[in-house]
């Protein structure tokens, strides 16, 4: 029988040895079960809370499960494939469906016991137990470092962490700290924070994480404290503990979530100030009125372009957004100035949804996508009718059983008497008789091929408001659908360049796109 070794480790506490360790001992378990392994899958320094579906090789490996080329899976333990208890039960619950077996070198976990789903379910618990116990003995240990003096997070422009042998302590970088006083002189002046991430990316000046500056990087979030003018370590005010995160229970991806204002710890530590008092306050000043020219940039809110970022710039690859109420221009240049990209094009928002969706009409209403759209609708009503036969069938059989039942309860009161329980036995199963009776007898499906089509060809020809009902699920199907898009200057106009881009099917929506996918396009915008 073929079998399929996975290991995992985190860079947290184990090192690269870890995965050799634990192929070896799964190489010697296949080799005493007579198991052929035909494939080591292995992911290094991903954490337990990430799902099997987002990892590298964990995906490899589910891929080849459901292609069957895998029929048992060796771990050295449930929690390689997660430390979280529901996702550890979903992935098990899927493969083990699957028919494939699942097998553990050291806590003896294996999908053919009959105790499996309590085993899998107690090292489940005992699992999230040890990393929330961790969690709450890491924080208690970086909050002591805080009050005893020590930095606690990340990297900080302007300063350097240097360790002393008991934490990390910071010290103001001057080189780095000159470029945080011209930065704020700069805004209490009134410049843009356009304008001086253009000047500081022109100067060739590395951003915080070694790149070019964005607005991003200055302004940040005046809320959550984020970017350099809301950096308050700049004034002596060491803050830590503002958030925390957590992974969404949907994605799998970790969010931050700010905690209240009570839990934040505030250490005065005048040794680290770079800014003064009265030029921190015309920051604070020019940020706290939305109202004048470069003050509030407010929280970020959904996408309301269906094209915005998903187009490229033809000069830096980066994405074209909608820069104002009716263009769209390159992001680089608009967040980071000429040095990062020169490309000064602007095309009309208007336009060129109304090309794009053009062609992606064209494309919906082609013969092949209207052949692959009836197999989708076919196939939906095979599904249907063979459900409602089960359930026909299901019915006639408990029908039969309801009345052998109604009998022995009739022959029951006849023998001994009326009493309550058989009273009420009788009465119910009367009722489940009644029911079962006026349930609809099996007849066409609901949906109906003729009416489906031509639901579809009227959403494609209303396309731009069936897609503006979710703009961000219509953002993706279109990234998907055309690939990419780059927007090229031409003579008389700009030209969309339109390289191949997988076609798709997306089952909870009628827009169903044939199998090939487009030919590279040029077309005037």
């Amino acid at each position: 029988m073929t079998a399929a070794i996975y290991t995992r480790y985190s860079s947290d506490n184990q090192d690269e040895t870890s995965t050799q360790d634990q192929m070896r001992l799964a190489m010697q378990y296949a080799e005493r079960h007579g198991l052929r392994v035909c494939g080591v899958y292995s992911d290094e320094e991903l954490s337990g809370f990430m799902t099997v579906e987002r990892r590298p090789q964990g995906a490899k490996l589910l891929a080849a499960c459901a292609r069957g080329e895998v029929k048992t899976i060796i771990i050295e333990s449930l929690d390689r494939l997660s430390r979280n208890l529901v996702d550890q039960e979903t992935i098990v619950r899927r493969l083990e469906f699957s028919g494939v077996r699942i097998v553990s070198t050291s806590d003896g976990y294996d999908s053919l016991r009959d105790d499996r789903e309590m085993q899998r379910g107690f090292r489940g618990l005992m699992n999230e137990q040890y990393l929330r116990d961790l969690k709450k003995k890491t924080h208690r240990g970086l909050s002591g470092q805080v009050h005893r003096g020590y930095h606690a997070g990340g990297s900080v422009y302007g300063y350097e962490s240097v360790p002393d042998g008991k934490g990390f302590k910071l010290t103001i970088n001057e080189e780095q700290a000159k470029h945080v006083r011209w930065i704020f002189e700069q805004y209490a002046a009134g410049k843009s924070c356009q304008k001086i991430a253009a000047e500081l990316n022109l100067n060739r000046i590395p951003s915080p994480r070694n790149s070019t500056w964005a607005v991003s990087a200055l302004y940040g979030c005046p809320a959550k404290g984020s970017g350099i003018l809301n950096n308050a370590t700049y004034v002596g005010h060491y803050i830590w503990n503002r958030s925390r995160w957590e992974k969404h229970p949907d994605t799998g991806k970790r969010v931050r979530i700010d905690r209240p204002k009570e839990e934040w710890q505030i250490m005065e530590r005048p040794e680290l100030r770079i800014i003064d008092d009265a030029l921190w306050q015309k920051v604070r000043n020019r940020i706290d009125k939305p109202s004048l020219k470069g003050g509030s940039k407010g929280a970020g809110r959904p996408a309301r372009t269906l094209f915005g970022g998903l187009l490229t710039c033809h000069q830096c690859g980066g994405p074209m957004i909608a820069v104002n109420a009716h263009k769209y221009g390159c992001a680089n240049h608009k967040d980071r100035g000429d040095a990062v990209c020169d490309s000064k094009l602007l095309v009309s928002r208007e336009k060129t949804d109304q090309r794009l969706l053009s062609l992606v009409r064209e494309e919906l209403l082609s013969p092949a996508a209207l052949v692959e759209m009836q197999n989708a609708v076919k196939q939906l009503i095979e599904s249907e009718q063979s459900s409602a036969s089960a359930s026909h069938h299901a019915a006639k059989k408990r029908l039969a059983e309801i009345d052998k039942e109604i009998g022995r309860l009739v022959d029951a009161i006849a023998a001994v008497g009326v009493s309550p329980a058989l009273a009420e036995k009788l009465k119910a199963a009367e009722a489940e008789k009644a029911a079962l009776k006026e349930a609809p007898a099996q007849g066409k499906p609901s949906i109906e091929m003729a009416a489906m089509v031509a639901r579809y060809k009227e959403m494609v020809l209303d396309l731009q408001n069936a897609l503006a009902k979710d703009t961000n699920h219509a953002r993706t199907l279109l990234a998907e659908l055309l690939g990419k898009v780059v927007l090229v200057p031409a003579e008389g106009g700009v030209c969309a360049e339109i390289e191949n881009g997988p076609a798709i099917a997306e089952p909870s929506s009628l827009i169903m796109v044939a199998g090939a996918g487009f030919e590279p396009t040029t077309f005037g915008l």
